[in-house]
């Protein structure tokens, strides 16, 4: 569970995770869920869940 901090995410979408380890991981966003509800996309300041993929 996290945030959007910058910009849209949209599934289908590959992001990177940094704070995690110390290099930054490349992966693909599989499914976006907020609010018990599956989401296409999300703008900055909705907290939301991300089923992520490689």
């Amino acid at each position: 569970m996290g945030r959007v901090e910058r910009g849209v995410i949209r599934a289908g979408e590959t992001v990177e995770i940094v704070g995690i380890r110390e290099e930054t991981l490349s992966v693909s966003v599989k499914r976006i869920e907020a609010f018990q509800k599956t989401l296409t996309f999300a703008r900055v300041g909705l907290a939301i869940a991300c089923v992520l993929g490689r």
